[in-house]
């Protein structure tokens, strides 16, 4: 199945994927500001003095071999807020844009 429009336009005849929908560079900024807030969280969850040379694989390992099953629970629960909130982020300043150019989504 081929996800494609087909409509006239300025120069003629044109196709766009549907992937091609609209888009406002507003997502863009809350995506990086979602990325920043995320970044901080890390840096603060971290004890880690940046000037010094601590390891990141000596704090996601326990002192007896094991994982430090919070360190990694917190980074993949950041990664996933981040994400997250990204995408939805994205997929509303989308479909705000598709209604208001009458498009479908």
């Amino acid at each position: 199945m081929i996800l494609a429009r087909v409509y006239f336009g300025r120069q003629g005849l044109k196709v766009s994927k549907l992937t091609d929908l609209p888009r406002c560079g507003l997502s863009g900024v809350f995506a990086g500001v979602y990325a920043l807030i995320g970044a901080f969280a890390a840096y603060h969850y971290l004890p880690i003095d940046f000037v010094s040379s601590s390891n990141y694989y000596d704090l996601a390992i326990t002192p007896r071999g094991g994982i430090n099953w919070s360190f990694v629970k917190f980074f993949i629960l950041d990664a996933g807020l981040v994400l997250l909130l990204s995408l939805a982020t994205g997929y509303y300043f989308t479909l705000k844009r598709t209604q208001k150019n009458n498009h479908k989504m």
